[in-house]
């Protein structure tokens, strides 16, 4: 019951906000936006996400990104590099291939990811 309880409070607070106010929710594409454009007032100092995996974009989304692939799962991991506060922490689910699959992008996000 106590999960429950927690699910719901959790849905409430996406959909209401902070005590009752409305959260700044926009419909967009996040892959559209230009990695280029991310500024510091953009950045956050925790990620938690459950990108999709699997998804396609189309060849001038990945124009927005240093590692292009069409694999949205990689768009995100960059995107999600790009805006995390230096010091920052993220918990992102992303494939169980991710780290053996020999793909330029995947290998070219690996060595991102621990270099950055």
């Amino acid at each position: 019951m106590e999960r429950l309880k927690l699910i719901v409070q959790n849905r409430r607070f996406l959909v209401l906000g902070e005590k009752g106010r409305s959260p700044n929710l926009i419909h967009t594409n996040t892959l559209a936006e230009n990695l280029a454009d991310v500024q510091e007032k953009d950045r956050f100092h925790t990620i938690l996400a459950h990108p999709p995996i699997g998804g396609k974009e189309r060849k001038e989304v990945q124009q927005n990104f240093p590692i292009r692939t069409r694999e949205t799962a990689f768009l995100f991991l960059q995107h999600f590099i790009k805006i995390l506060k230096a010091g920052g922490r993220a918990g992102i689910v992303i494939k169980n291939t991710f780290l053996a699959n020999t793909d330029n992008a995947s290998i070219r996000l690996r060595q991102k990811l621990l270099e950055d």
